[in-house]
């Protein structure tokens, strides 16, 4: 099973409460799009939205802490795809350029990543 990297819009004006409902937006965003992946099937999702869901507001609240821990999880990942509000995104931005420098297959297409998806399952079926 492959491991893909849901990269997106997770803050809002500020990283903080005062921007709790454009971050929740951001977050249901991501996790509405982590369901459609999942539901391509030969893959499970990683999103980091979820892992750290709004913990801006009682835990580490560097967001450049969020960033270097983002592309730790990244490194773990057999793909990464991109949401459509990714380009609004500083994280998902350095996402994007590291999977590339890294050889990790870059999405923004269901139809892209089912077709890469099922060729993976292909080539790995005895």
């Amino acid at each position: 099973m492959k491991v893909v990297y849901v990269a997106g819009k997770y803050r809002g004006k500020t990283h903080d409460g005062r921007s709790y409902s454009e971050i929740h937006a951001n977050i249901m965003t991501a996790r509405e799009w982590a369901i459609r992946i999942i539901d391509l099937g030969g893959c499970i999702t990683l999103t980091p939205h979820l892992n750290s869901m709004h913990m801006e507001l009682d835990g580490k609240n560097d967001p450049e802490f969020w960033y270097e821990a983002d592309l730790e999880l990244l490194k773990r990942c057999n793909a990464i795809f991109l949401i459509p509000n990714w380009r609004d995104s500083r994280g998902a931005i350095a996402e994007a350029e590291f999977a590339k420098a890294n050889q990790i297959p870059v999405f923004e297409s269901l139809e892209h990543l089912r077709v890469w998806l099922e060729k993976s399952q292909i080539l790995f079926t005895f």
